[in-house]
């Protein structure tokens, strides 16, 4: 059974919602990443050993850059799909379109997620977040024995 344009529409609308929230998540994501290792790098010295870890970061962000650009494919195709409203086999092959850049936008941010929990657990697990906690109790330390003179 051949499906309506009207289903056909329902559904391309339904992606784009999707892929527009999976976009924003993305980004989001990103900024999160960002403000995160300004405050590790700046905050505290860091030693190279407790670094390298933000390394992870990159492929991260170059996994979810890929899923925002087939969110906006994704888009793209659903912006097609608006101007030729009754040509059945012209949205059958958009849907073909939309539903490919929907998977790879999933794919992309399964895999960008995944190289963040890589870091998340070297950081929680392996000793990164001892070395951020210990680097903040020097810090504050360091901060105790300037101030017990001022009066």
């Amino acid at each position: 059974m051949v499906p309506s344009a009207a289903e056909l529409a329902e559904g391309f609308a339904a992606a784009a919602r999707l892929a527009e929230l999976m976009g924003g998540l993305a980004i989001s994501i990103v900024g999160a990443t960002v403000l995160i290792i300004l405050r590790f790098f700046f905050v505290h010295t860091v030693r190279r050993r407790y670094a390298v870890p933000c390394v992870l970061f990159l492929p991260a962000w170059t996994a979810l850059g890929v899923s925002v650009a087939h969110a906006l494919k994704l888009h793209d195709h659903y912006l097609a799909t608006l101007f030729v409203r009754g040509d059945i086999p012209v949205l059958t092959q958009q849907t073909e379109l939309v539903s490919s850049s929907l998977s790879n936008q999933i794919l992309w941010l399964k895999i960008g997620l995944s190289f963040l929990a890589g870091w998340l657990v070297w950081t929680v697990c392996i000793g990164g977040y001892d070395a951020m906690t210990s680097n903040k109790e020097t810090a504050r330390r360091s901060v105790s024995t300037t101030t017990k003179g001022v009066t």
